[in-house]
Formats: structure tokens, C-alpha cells, sequence
């Protein structure tokens, strides 16, 4: 909330910056050269005709009507629309009176005649009335520059049936301004079908004609409507410029790129806060809808969505009544900017929407753990959630998705057709495909995994000969961090098992090794003690999920007695469990006079028949008489026995 307070003063700064500004400038430029409009003559026939008949059409029944229609409309709106302008920056207040509003509205109803004139068929319904209303301005500024044939010399309605009747000449469907590539052309189609307009080539060429003639004088003789089209671009208001315009400091009217400083500031400042007035409630419903009802969660996101709706739909209202964005620029907000923001929106509304439900989900396993009794069958252990990981990933392809249709747009609205450029990455996407078959076969295989849950951000996994936790997963490839601190970048491509060490629950076997002599059953009352005493303890008894069993004799070798110890923890707290384990079993084993069991051989050889002296002594004197060699051989096959029997037998297993 904060950064909507700073943003609105933001706003407030840039409409308020210096009060001595441009007012001065505009007053130059229609004090002096505007003419009384012709509403306050009494008695002018097309002022009476416009009260009367406010919905009655200008006449285009011939080329003379048309351009006469065109001129008069378009003067009177001019004079009407100055003189309300200046009423309204005379008049005390901030608002504009009744009076100057019924001014306004006047002057409106003469440009809606004015634009009647333009063949705007070609035109998106949406950009009519602003096309409309800039075409008229433009073509006023034109014929205000150039030499215009005299009436009586345009074609009209009575002097074309004329000609068709007695010299039976074929209808006329064109007729251009001399010296110049403006046309009034017939319509052959449509509602206004024989209706005669300015053609719809010369409409989109208003903009290249005006560029030609706006350095040129204005006419000595006529009405002129001095900087018509610089007052109606420059000026906040679709027409009548709200009195904050003479607020706005000199520099910001400089025109670049056919737009006023101002506007071009506006058109940043405006979207960014539009997107920051739609994303406040998103953020705020995401952090308050954890804890509702799912019907409520629904509810409250499509109320969400209407606010993010309506806000683009009032920033189009902004830009296009009050901050008045015209030519390309105004298309470029219509066709494209709306749809960059409604697709960024939406884009930002799913994320939140994701962010919302993976969050509640953990909350809720969370307190599942901390209230539900542990047992060796649930799901535990430090391993990261699942969907936080397809949620990294659902994230990236979100992103990817929005800039390409991003770029995809500002290339539509530059006039670049992209059907080629699609077919062409379609093209390419195929060649890379049979080209980089690796590549895919990582993709297609981490698509699968992670449909399988085979890991998790998080997890202690092995793949192959590799091994360590899950730090990022990406498109293609996976992260682990050895215990050692390696980075290990694993393709998917490559893994053919995997191996996760922290799913679930961990079963530990640790066997030792005791003398024959030993009670087997005492041992069992011990390891027993040793139970009771780990699940006392806070600490050790998080990890433990089920108790420590003895499960007695495992197997008798040559020299000892191998006894097992089981017991079920979760994930990571293995080692520090087996560890204490271990401890308590030697501490006990020592104070309860039992001894582990140690390697040795012993080596019988037999007597030597050759010498009596041997045979009659004693087995140990006979064998201090054994010749070194034998001592030497004897001592070889001890060892090797010994260590055939120190092989690791958990590899065997």
C-alpha cells in the first residue's frame, strides 16, 4: 500500500508541476485569430438545423456537397471549440460550467459531421471516432495551406443528372482536388452506398499529406482554424482541455516522435500504475485466501479478475478521453499495449492463483505432521515438496510463454506479419528437433520423472555413479550438491535409475559381532534398555518411527557370533541415530562384562614321525620345534583366510 501512495503522488506531481506553463502559449495561439462562433448568431439556418435535427447527416449526395459539408462542420467546430476554451480558462473554478460543457457538446456534434465526410470502412470500430475526429483536424489543417477550386466548379448532384440525361456520359464516381491526390470517390457498397466521401486511400494517406503542407503558410483569404491540429494533440481531454493543462511546465509540450513529452510520460507512468492497482488486490487475496473455503477462494479470485478487468478497461478510458494518445501511438495502445497488460495480468493473476494453492497444501501437510502421530509407513524425511518443484518449472514455461506472445504482439502492431515468421519457427523448431535429438531425449525424460515424483528439490538421490540433494531442476537437467560441496550437473538423458535416499522412510540393519559364549538373551534386554532410552529422549525420538529391535542371532561365522539391530527413521536422522546406537551398545557391553568378538586363526600342524623327541613332548613344545619355513607357510594361509573373511558383506547383499 505503501507504493500505491507513492505512486499516486507521483501522478499528482506530474499533472501539478509548475503552475506558469503553457496557457500563456495556447492563449497566443487563438487569441486574436479566432473567430465569435456562429452559435451565438441568431438566425443561422445550419446552427438551427443542427438544434433541431442533432442526428440529421451532412450532406454527400456529390463532390460539391461533400467538401462544402466538410468545411462549414469543421469550421464552426473549430470556433465553437476555442471560444469554449477560453471561456473555460477565463471562468473561476476548476470545473468547467454548464454553459462551456453545452459548448463543448456542440462543437463535438460538429466534428462527429465533420468525421461523417471521411470513408472510415476501413477502420477498426473501436478507433472511429478518434481516427475520425484526427482526420477531419489534419484535412482542415491541408485545405487550410492549399488553393481549393472555386464551388461552382466542383460537380454537384443536379449538374451529374444533367450530363447523364443529355449527354449520356457514364456516372461519376471520382473526382480528385486538383494539383493534389486528395479524392471524393462514391461508395459502390455498404450502408452508405452512393453516398460521395473522401476515399479511404485518401484517409490513410492523411497523415503523409499533412507532413508535406504543415510547414507551408497558412491561407490569406478564408476561415482558418489556426493550430487546430497542434491544440488537439497537445492538449489533455478528447476536446476541451481541462484547466491542470496550463499547469504542465513549457518543456513537456515539446513534440517527439508525434507525441507531447507529457503524453509520453503518462503512457509509461499510467500502465505501471494500472498494473500496480491490479496487482495489489492479487497479492492481498493471496496472502488472505489460504484459510477460506474453497467457494470463497473461487468467489474471491473472480472478483480479482473483474478488478484487473475494469482497471485496463479504465486505463484505455484514460489514455484515450483524458490523456488524449492520438495517431499510431493510439493504435498501438488500442491493438496492443491492452492486450500486453491484460496477458500480464492474467499471467500474474495464475501465478498468484499457483502460489495461493501450493502454499496452502504445505500448510496443510505441515499440520498433518505435527498432529498426527508418526508410524514407519507415513510419508516423512527432509525431501523438498513435489509441487514445489513442477511449480519452478510450471513458473519458467509461464514466463516463456507470455514474452513470446509479448513479442509476438509489438511485431503484429509494428505492421510485421508474423504468420510467416510462425511457420518459420515451426520450420526451424522441426530441424532443431531432428538435430539436437539429446537434447529432446533430456526434455522427454525429465517430463516423465517428474510425472513419476522419482525426486524432489531437496532429496538425497543417486543417479548412476552420482550422488547428493536436488538444488535446481531445470528444463533439461538437474543440480546435486555432493555431501562433499561438488556441483554435479546430471541430463536427464542420462539417468537410468534413481535412487532417493530421503522418500518416505529409512530402514537401518547395524550388526556387530560377539563371542559364543555370550547370553544372547541378555543382549536383547539391553538393546531394549537402549529403546527406552532413545525414545526418552526429545531429541532422537523426532527421528525415530519405530523401535529399536534386537533381532538375535544373524549368523555364526568361524570366530563370533553376528547380531543384528533394526529400526525405521526418517530420512537424514539415520547417521546420528545409528551413531548413538552404537555408543550406548559399547557402554552397555562393557559394563555387563560382555566382549566383542576378534579375527584369529588357529593353526593345528601335525606331529613329525621322523623324530621320537617331538612325538613324545608336549603339543606346545611340539610346536616350537616346527621348522621356520612351516612357521612362514602357516602364517601366509592365515592371513589369506583372514582376509576372505573381512570382505564387505553389505556389497553382497
Amino acid at each position: 500500500m505503501k507504493l500505491s501512495k507513492v505512486t499516486t503522488l507521483l501522478l499528482l506531481l506530474l499533472l501539478a508541476t509548475a503552475q506558469f506553463a503553457v496557457s500563456a502559449g495556447i492563449q497566443d495561439q487563438t487569441s486574436g485569430k479566432t473567430e465569435k462562433p456562429e452559435t451565438a448568431k441568431a438566425g443561422n439556418p445550419l446552427e438551427e438545423d443542427i438544434v433541431k435535427n442533432p442526428l440529421k447527416p451532412p450532406d454527400t449526395s456529390s463532390p460539391r456537397a461533400t467538401l462544402q459539408s466538410f468545411l462549414q462542420n469543421i469550421d464552426r467546430a473549430y470556433n465553437a471549440l476555442m471560444a469554449a476554451h477560453q471561456k473555460n480558462m477565463n471562468a473561476p473554478g476548476f470545473f468547467a460550467s454548464d454553459s462551456i460543457l453545452k459548448m463543448e457538446r456542440h462543437a463535438e456534434i460538429l466534428l462527429h459531421r465533420s468525421a461523417y465526410c471521411l470513408n472510415l470502412s476501413g477502420v477498426p470500430d473501436e478507433l472511429k471516432l478518434d481516427v475520425g475526429f484526427e482526420g477531419a483536424i489534419k484535412l482542415k489543417e491541408i485545405f487550410d495551406r492549399i488553393k481549393l477550386p472555386l464551388f461552382e466548379n466542383i460537380p454537384d448532384l443536379k449538374a451529374i443528372e444533367v450530363e447523364q440525361e443529355h449527354e449520356k456520359v457514364a456516372e461519376l464516381n471520382r473526382w480528385r482536388i486538383p494539383n493534389t491526390a486528395i479524392v471524393i470517390a462514391k461508395v459502390e457498397e455498404g450502408l452508405r452506398k452512393g453516398e460521395y466521401l473522401f476515399d479511404q486511400a485518401t484517409v490513410a494517406r492523411l497523415d503523409e499529406f499533412y507532413s508535406k503542407v504543415k510547414q507551408l503558410p497558412y491561407k490569406p483569404d478564408g476561415e482558418i482554424s489556426y493550430n487546430f491540429y497542434n491544440f488537439y494533440t497537445k492538449t489533455p481531454g478528447l476536446l476541451l482541455p481541462p484547466k491542470w493543462y496550463r499547469w504542465l511546465p513549457i518543456w513537456s509540450t515539446a513534440i517527439y516522435f508525434k507525441q507531447p513529452v507529457w503524453q509520453w510520460i503518462a503512457l509509461i507512468i499510467l500502465p505501471l500504475f494500472a498494473l500496480l492497482v491490479a496487482w495489489i488486490p492479487v497479492r492481498w487475496w493471496h496472502r488472505n485466501a489460504v484459510a477460506r473455503s474453497p467457494g470463497v477462494r473461487f468467489a474471491g479470485w473472480i472478483l480479482v479478475i473483474l478488478i484487473a478487468v475494469v482497471t485496463v478497461m479504465l486505463l484505455r478510458y484514460v489514455l484515450d478521453e483524458h490523456v488524449n494518445i492520438t495517431g499510431s501511438m493510439l493504435a498501438f495502445v488500442e491493438n496492443t499495449l491492452q492486450k500486453i497488460i491484460i496477458l500480464l495480468l492474467f499471467g500474474l493473476i495464475l501465478w498468484e492463483v499457483m502460489r495461493a494453492r501450493i502454499h496452502h497444501n504445505i500448510r496443510e501437510d505441515e499440520k498433518e505432521e505435527e498432529s498426527v502421530q508418526r508410524s514407519w509407513n507415513e510419508e516423512m524425511g527432509p525431501g523438498g515438496s513435489r509441487r514445489e518443484t513442477l511449480l519452478i518449472l510450471l513458473r519458467k514455461f509461464l514466463m516463456v510463454v507470455i514474452l513470446v506472445i509479448v513479442c509476438l504482439l509489438l511485431l503484429s502492431s509494428m505492421g510485421i506479419n508474423i504468420g510467416p515468421l510462425l511457420a518459420g519457427a515451426g520450420v526451424v523448431g522441426l530441424a532443431i528437433g531432428f538435430g539436437a535429438q539429446t537434447l529432446v531425449k533430456d526434455i522427454i525424460a525429465g517430463i516423465f520423472f517428474l510425472m513419476d515424483d522419482a525426486f524432489r528439490v531437496g532429496d538425497y538421490i543417486e543417479a548412476g555413479t552420482m550422488r547428493g540433494s536436488v538444488e535446481h531442476i531445470s528444463v533439461r537437467s538437474l543440480r546435486l550438491r555432493h555431501p562433499r560441496g561438488m556441483l554435479i550437473t546430471v541430463p536427464f538423458g542420462d539417468m537410468q535409475s534413481v535412487t532417493n535416499y530421503t522418500r518416505d522412510y529409512v530402514i537401518m540393519k547395524l550388526d556387530f559381532r560377539v563371542r559364543y559364549d555370550t547370553d544372547v538373551d541378555k543382549v536383547r534386554k539391553i538393546i531394549k534398555k537402549i529403546n527406552n532410552e532413545i525414545q526418552e529422549d526429545e531429541e532422537l525420538s523426532k527421528g525415530l518411527l519405530d523401535k529399536i529391535k534386537s533381532q538375535g542371532v544373524r549368523e555364526m561365522d568361524d570366530s563370533a557370533m553376528i547380531m543384528r539391530v533394526k529400526f525405521v527413521c526418517a530420512p537424514g536422522e539415520q547417521f546420528v541415530i545409528r551413531r548413538e546406537v552404537y555408543r550406548r551398545i559399547q557402554e552397555a557391553f562393557q559394563e555387563n562384562g560382555i566382549e566383542f568378538a576378534h579375527r584369529n586363526v588357529t593353526v593345528y600342524f601335525p606331529p613329525d614321525p621322523s623324530n621320537p623327541e617331538t612325538n613324545s613332548q608336549a603339543p606346545e613344545n611340539k610346536t616350537e620345534s616346527i621348522d621356520q619355513k612351516k612357521k612362514e607357510a602357516a602364517a601366509a594361509a592365515a592371513l589369506r583366510t583372514i582376509e576372505e573373511k573381512q570382505m564387505p558383506e553389505d556389497k553382497l547383499r
